[in-house]
């Protein structure tokens, strides 16, 4: 019997921190197969896409085989096996829905300017996800904190109930409170009784700030969004890796910084 508590534990972004160079990531696979396959490792892929989208990644874009997957920014979790149209963990679900609503959520920003509706399938019961439309403004930096300062402020008397997040400079999601990829992470570990303390994480971009929890090792990859280095820094310095290379080889990087996927 494998005691979890020994196992190191793997939280990694998809777009952007495990893609954008294929060759790295057949690499980073391949070391995370093998230690999945020695029960030395629990992966979890915690991302912004649907699951529809994750499984058809790992066919078509080498994305690795997981144990649990996050979708929809941490307002989904979904556990093996994994097949389309599949239910997420249904009591994570019943414990956002009890302080989520969509439709409040909807007509709370209705007549904010600049804020466009991203696609259905990103659109759901317990998420409610806009683009900024950065195109009306001269100084497209200046515009995003415009917008979402008005968001902020506007949410701020029901922040015990939902939460902004903010990434790449243009999107917007609205979530739960004690949803995220940071909380998903925490209910996993609980859920499957692994060590906080062996929790590594790796992102790119705002809505991957929440895994950077005080107990986890942090890689942030080359290519990372400002937001995120940003966050990253103010955390203590021997926690997080920066890595000097982008995509799945600064992952595969910060992963053996940290004592993993050793030859």
């Amino acid at each position: 019997m494998i005691n979890q508590k020994k196992k190191w534990v793997f939280s990694t972004d998809i777009d952007g921190t495990l893609t954008g160079d294929r060759e790295s990531l057949n690499e980073l696979t391949q070391c995370l197969d093998q230690d999945r396959e020695k029960e030395n490792l629990f992966l979890i892929l915690c991302t912004g896409r649907t699951l529809t989208e994750v499984l058809e990644g790992q066919t078509r874009e080498g994305i690795p085989l997981a144990d649990a997957i996050v979708c929809q920014v941490g307002s989904e979790i979904f556990l093996p096996p994994f097949h389309v149209n599949m239910e997420g963990e249904e009591n994570w679900g019943n414990h956002l829905k009890k302080q989520f609503s969509r439709e409040f959520v909807v007509d709370l920003f209705h007549d904010i300017p600049f804020l466009i509706m991203q696609e259905e399938r990103y659109n759901t019961q317990l998420k409610v996800s806009y683009t900024i439309d950065l195109a009306s403004f001269p100084d497209k930096t200046f515009g995003s904190m415009k917008v979402l300062r008005t968001i902020q402020k506007r949410l701020s008397p029901y922040e015990d109930r939902y939460q902004i997040i903010y990434s790449s400079g243009k999107h917007l999601d609205v979530l739960p409170a004690k949803a995220g990829k940071g909380n998903a992470v925490r209910y996993l570990i609980k859920y499957f009784g692994l060590s906080m303390n062996r929790l590594v994480v790796a992102g790119d971009s705002g809505n991957d700030c929440s895994m950077f929890i005080p107990e986890a090792k942090g890689i942030v990859v080359n290519n990372a969004q400002q937001e995120l280095i940003t966050f990253a820094k103010k955390l203590t310095p021997h926690t997080v890796y920066f890595s000097s290379v982008p995509f799945a080889a600064g992952v595969l990087a910060g992963l053996k910084y940290f004592g993993m996927c050793q030859e």
